[in-house]
């Protein structure tokens, strides 16, 4: 009996996944996958911070309307996200971990609605394929030792082939540079801890991870090289971008169940 193949790939889009997906059907039964969705800047980092502060949840949706409707629903619910990086009108909170982290007395056991233009649909998109073996988490800077030694323990006793898929949101259908790095980093770091396992690296895996050994452990420098980086520069959002650097800061697993994503247990 031939030993269970460990695969690490790295989606650099939306696309990609999609193209991922439709391939990945064929042998969903025989391949366990753990995903893990990375939008650094910043919806990634802000759900990590709002379960870090001590929110219920959130619940990831795909459109300014979902988060309204969901919000009449449920009044008790909070709202935050942003549309083109600005709080939408009636919202509560922007997609910002900073200002998250600000509030954080009224995020306390509250379910928060997140509403961003990447990272939110990509969960969505990802949800309704999960086999009952399968995982997917939220990654960020702000919890990547924690993440990748989850993952790691989710190893441990599985006599199937795994996949562990990097999924990077990007911007506007385009691959993110911030992804990259951070997608690269997680998979380094991985592979790392993972010994004498050796997992096998896609093409895009190693594309990842040579964009992180360029930039090494300096996140800010590769952010302010990335076009979405220098956009919220500009519109002075750099706190935001500061706290996305933020290695290890987080003590969390975020991970998607029935709808919301919540701490691990």
């Amino acid at each position: 009996m031939t030993n269970p193949t460990l695969t690490i790939d790295v989606l650099f889009t939306p696309l990609e996944v999609d193209a991922y997906l439709a391939h990945g059907q064929q042998d969903r039964a025989a391949s366990r996958k753990l995903f893990i969705v990375l939008d650094i800047l910043r919806a990634s980092t802000t759900i990590l911070t709002a379960l870090d502060i001590g929110a219920w949840g959130v619940y990831p949706v795909e459109s300014i309307d979902e988060a309204l409707s969901l919000r009449q629903q449920n009044p008790e619910w909070l709202l935050a996200g942003e549309v083109e990086g600005i709080k939408p009108e009636g919202f509560d909170f922007g997609n910002s971990p900073v200002e998250i982290e600000t509030h954080r007395g009224e995020l306390l056991r509250k379910r928060l609605i997140l509403a961003t233009s990447n990272g939110t649909r990509l969960i969505r998109k990802l949800a309704p394929t999960l086999a009952v073996n399968d995982r997917l988490y939220v990654g960020a800077l702000t919890n990547l030792e924690t993440l990748a030694h989850q993952i790691k323990d989710d190893l441990s006793d599985v006599q199937q082939n795994t996949n562990i898929i990097f999924c990077c949101a990007a911007r506007q259908g385009r691959a993110s540079l911030e992804d990259t790095f951070v997608a690269g980093w997680m998979a380094a770091y991985l592979s790392f801890i993972l010994e004498p396992v050796i997992p096998v690296l896609s093409d895009s895996a190693h594309i990842a991870i040579r964009s992180y050994k360029t930039y090494g452990e300096d996140p800010m420098v590769a952010f302010m090289d990335s076009h979405h980086g220098q956009r919220l520069m500009s519109m002075e959002m750099h706190r935001d971008v500061e706290y996305c650097t933020f290695l290890n800061h987080s003590p969390l697993v975020a991970v998607y169940e029935q709808g919301w994503i919540v701490p691990a247990n």
